[in-house]
């Protein structure tokens, strides 16, 4: 490479180097370009507004928000809620029941009573009859479940982050987990052993001890409950108690309530790993996330649903949620997303034979009825970007996803058990019906009076029946279920129900019969013969007994009627909206812990996470990240054209240049990939590393090559404007140019001031240092406007040029004149803009003259090594130089020679003055007087011009006297003219010496 091009080389490399630098710098912040600092606020403005996915019609959010906590209780609610919200979407039509709530541990049973109301503070009157019912909330959860058959709960599993480092813990912790696994080895062996003996077995202080002991309990607990279930599966707690406590296995204690949330904990995540899918590949899913614990779903909750699902979340460094894992590996088993769970149902993809690409970008799940598969792009950690939908930032205005508040549900779940306690109540008022149609009797027996209530039988004809009922649920609660038994049980139920029912009608028979009779004595009963005492008292329990039947019996089943119109009316506006959907359940209350930031919303929903993840899958629309590798090249295209764009061209055109890049990579990046091919680039990084590459480049060149340029400039500064120098020093091969003396055809411009010599001689130097200053600004300003470079003053007089080797310009002649033209303008409105001035005489007295000539002349720096200057030399020089001054003998201007005429004589109009014959030369040359643009003088000048011209031919033919005739007749109409005096003169010097025979015409000039 040539020397001269290599600070554009350095320049160049440079700038790639420190965008290398840049670009490893960014991969260091993130794992990859589009997932630093600097392009998450860009990938949220594009998820969030330039999204095109529409929103799955078939996605139902049924929200526990804030109107629905205060509605129905405080959070957490009783799993019997939870069981009948669920049991009231699945009635609704639900597809798929989607649940977002983690329920992990055991609920304590309670007493319920039909009597009992949660208002019972403000009710004074409070009264219950017979025995409260227990209420197993976790059994009536777990028989809703299986009764529905369509729900997927969510489960939480732990995996690393990719982003945690390795670090060394602190000594004291390293002692610490070291001393738990010593004690709780211990333990398992000696589960009963109490502290001091495990203390003084394991030569420890007890104080020692005592700070791990609870944590020590818990995790021989763990590792001897999974110990007896991996040698027998089938094992019972008690199995377990008689391992672990021997002789206290019936004993309740800690160590026994230790065992119990082992076993169960132990037990939830057996049956997790149990109905989880089983890879085909195992070693094609070796780059999928894998989980290091598992907190399991409730034991025994899981057999009865569709499946288990992860629902953990992983916030990028900002604590942004992007994105999710699909589908982990935890104990060799695969586990789906919630989202990805419900698509695996819904779309029946086979996630046994999911794999993923050799390349690890992308997750493939095929589908069970061989159709095609559905490919979901990975990132690097084996995440899927969330690929939110295009009214997602609308959700809480119910523009996105229909949400439904779980208030609505639950409502018809709140009446459903009024029209339940109505059912208890009908039994307690029978029971009474009964009782008061019975009567109460006595009878002697063994010497004691016995009271014999009313309706014995029928009471203990209902307390089988409710017997027979609580078992038949517990039956159906079980966690094994014995399908036998139950049926078994229903049967009975059904019996006794009849039973009860006869009874009933039995009893209301009775009463009317007993009422008759009664109504017979009182009407026959006379003064003398009144009813009894007990008849009366017997007419009035019947009356009692039939008001119970006629009037409180009928109310509750009106009521209970009337409930249930409602239940009817609620449940077919609700299965209108639910009916065939997919139903997500989850928090949407402020108060709860599921809120995450995401690119949507800050205060997002955990569960819209979810819902979008399904969304995706249902209409096959993911987001693709870019590889680093893609990243990287792209990145290394955009500044392989920033970097030698800037180390060529100056600092503002690279500027332009990158900043035009710049706008089409973000055109092309968001609106091309992400819009139209759901393309997840890097941008705002890539553009951060082009324009430093522009910096440090730009940077590089003001101290190396700019340097040199800026001396160049600096010597340009000389000749003309500083906008031109640099934009002259900006070009290769100007400074060359500069340095070599080259012959070029050029126009130079010489003019002076007349008379200023002897103006400046009358007035004070500081007048005229003024004049000559403002003078000469305007005048190089004039000639700088048409690309003339000033090659130097001359006291009042400029010497300028056209076309120099630093400044090339093929219309060169025709600048010249053009600014020739411009600069006699200039000194008129400097005359205009100086006439209130101190100045103003001196300024009204400025007549300036030009002579310009164009030829070949020699151009360059010229001068010895303590001096030099850039300039031309050659006979144009001198003749333009001399054309100057000749205008005092023509009364002209601007005079220019034959060779500018020749190259201008299209554009304007000139008086032909003479062949001129210079002082020190032999040759003639044609001069003219330019008059200006062509068009714009007036005919008589354009008239008076041709008879001048005629005038000069007459002279040129040597016709001597009709020449003088000729311009005296000029004269008379121009007395002013000195060209037409001074032909008149040479007349009449040659008819007095006449010119040899060679002579071609020529006007000669006696002065310089």
């Amino acid at each position: 490479m040539k020397l001269r091009n290599r600070p554009r080389l350095f320049g160049t490399l440079v700038g790639y180097a420190c965008s290398l630098v840049a670009m490893l710098v960014l991969l260091w912040l993130g794992p990859s370009l589009q997932g630093n600092f600097l392009d998450r606020p860009i990938f949220d403005w594009r998820a969030r507004d330039l999204s095109t996915i529409e929103a799955h019609p078939d996605i139902v959010h049924v929200d526990i928000d804030n109107g629905a906590i205060y509605e129905h209780g405080r959070w957490p609610w009783t799993r019997r809620q939870i069981a009948d919200l669920l049991k009231v979407i699945s009635d609704a039509g639900a597809k798929y029941v989607l649940v977002d709530l983690l329920l992990s541990e055991p609920e304590a049973p309670y007493l319920q009573d039909a009597g009992l109301d949660a208002q019972y503070l403000i009710d004074e009157d409070v009264e219950t009859v017979g025995a409260p019912l227990p209420v197993y909330g976790d059994l009536e959860l777990l028989q809703t479940l299986r009764a529905a058959g369509n729900v997927i709960m969510a489960a939480e599993f732990e995996y690393p982050s990719s982003r945690n480092i390795e670090k060394t813990p602190p000594a004291t912790e390293n002692f610490e987990s070291d001393l738990i696994d010593s004690v709780a080895a211990y333990l398992i062996k000696n589960f009963s052993a109490d502290l001091d003996t495990a203390a003084s077995a394991l030569d420890q202080q007890a104080a020692t001890i005592r700070r791990v002991w609870a944590r020590s309990k818990r995790m021989a607990a763990r590792r001897l409950v999974a110990t007896v279930l991996a040698e027998n599966p089938n094992a019972t707690l008690g199995d377990v108690r008689m391992v672990a406590l021997g002789e206290r296995a019936g004993a309740e204690s800690a160590d026994d309530q230790d065992l119990k949330v082992a076993f169960r904990e132990q037990k939830g995540r057996l049956d997790m790993i149990a109905g989880a899918v089983t890879p085909q590949h195992p070693q094609q899913v070796g780059a999928l996330r894998h989980a290091s614990r598992l907190i399991p779903i409730l034991w025994p909750l899981r057999p009865a649903l569709v499946s288990a699902a992860d629902v953990n979340f992983e916030a990028d460094e900002d604590g942004v949620v992007r994105r999710v894992p699909p589908v982990i590996v935890y104990e060799e088993k695969l586990f789906a997303q919630l989202g990805v769970a419900a698509a695996v149902e819904i779309l029946g993809l086979d996630l046994a034979e999911a794999s993923v690409t050799t390349d690890g970008r992308a997750l493939q799940l095929p589908r069970k009825d061989g159709g095609a598969e559905l490919s979901v792009p990975l990132d690097e950690r084996g995440n899927m970007l969330i690929p939110w939908t295009r009214t997602g930032k609308d959700w809480r205005k119910n523009r996105d996803f229909q949400h439904i508040t779980a208030g609505q549900p639950m409502a018809i779940a709140d009446a459903r058990g009024v029209v339940r306690d109505n059912q208890d109540r009908l039994q307690y008022l029978w029971a009474e019906a009964v009782r008061l149609t019975k009567g109460t009797t006595t009878r002697q027996v063994g010497g004691r009076t016995e009271t014999i209530v009313g309706g014995e039988k029928y009471r203990q004809l209902v307390n089988q029946m409710g017997a027979t009922e609580r078992a038949l649920r517990n039956a159906q609660q079980a966690v094994d279920l014995d399908k036998d038994r139950i049926a078994t049980l229903k049967i009975e139920f059904d019996g006794l129900r009849a039973a009860v029912a006869a009874a009933q009608a039995k009893c209301e028979k009775e009463a009317r019969f007993y009422l008759g009779k009664l109504r017979e004595q009182t009407a026959n009963a006379t003064a003398e013969q009144p009813i009894g005492e007990a008849t009366q008292k017997r007419f009035d329990e019947i009356k009692a007994a039939l008001a119970i039947i006629e009037n409180d019996i009928p109310a509750v089943i009106d009521a209970s009627r009337k409930e249930q119109a409602k239940i009817d009316e609620q449940m077919a506006a609700l299965r209108a909206r639910l009916e065939g959907k997919y139903v997500f359940v989850g928090f949407a209350a402020t108060a709860q812990g599921d809120i995450v930031s995401t690119p949507i919303d800050p205060n997002t929903n955990g569960v819209m996470c979810h819902a979008n993840v399904l969304n995706a899958f249902l209409q096959n629309r993911f987001i693709t990240p870019a590889p680093v590798s893609i990243e990287l090249l792209a990145c290394a295209l955009l500044i392989g054209l920033v970097a030698p764009i800037t180390a060529a061209r100056n600092p503002g055109f690279a500027l332009a240049s990158t900043a035009l890049l710049a706008t089409l990579f973000a055109v092309i990046n968001v609106w091309w990939l992400f819009r139209a091919h759901d393309y997840a680039m890097a941008g705002l990084s890539i553009v951060a590393v082009m324009f430093l590459c522009w910096s440090v480049v730009t940077l590089f060149r003001q101290f190396t090559a700019e340097r040199d340029k800026r001396l160049f400039r600096g010597q340009l500064s000389q000749y003309t404007s500083p906008a031109i120098a640099a934009r002259i020093a900006e070009s290769p091969d100007a400074a060359r140019a500069f340095k070599v003396v080259q012959t070029r055809d050029m126009t130079c411009y010489f003019s002076d001031l007349a008379g200023f010599t002897t103006i400046s001689e009358q007035e004070d130097a500081e007048v005229i240092q003024t004049v000559l200053n403002v003078y000469l600004e305007r005048m190089s300003e004039t000639i700088w406007s048409y690309r003339g470079l000033i090659n130097k003053f001359m006291g009042d007089g400029i010497m300028a040029i056209y076309n120099p080797s630093v400044d090339p310009l093929d219309a060169h002649p025709l600048n010249a004149c053009e600014s020739a033209l411009a600069s006699i303008q200039a000194l008129e409105s400097l005359k205009r803009e100086r006439r209130d001035t101190p100045e103003a005489r001196v300024f009204e007295n400025l007549y300036v003259r030009i002579g310009l000539a164009t030829g070949a002349c020699k151009n360059g720096d010229m001068g010895s090594e303590l001096k030099a200057d850039y300039t031309v030399i050659g006979d144009v020089v001198n003749l333009a130089a001399r054309l100057e001054p000749a205008n005092k003998v023509f009364g002209t201007q601007i005079m220019i020679s034959g060779p500018t005429y020749e190259r201008v004589r299209d554009d304007f109009d000139v008086r032909y003055l003479a062949e001129l014959q210079v002082k020190g030369k032999s040759r003639t040359v044609p001069v003219y007087e330019l008059c200006g643009r062509k068009g714009k003088l007036p005919e008589e000048q354009l008239e008076y011009i041709r008879k001048f011209e005629a005038g000069v031919e007459l002279y040129k033919t040597r016709r001597w006297d009709d020449c003088i005739v000729h311009f005296t007749r000029m004269l008379a109409r121009r007395p002013d003219d000195p060209g037409a005096a001074r032909y008149i003169d040479a007349c009449q010097e040659m008819k007095v010496f006449p010119p040899s025979d060679e002579w071609a015409g020529a006007l000669e000039l006696k002065e310089k």
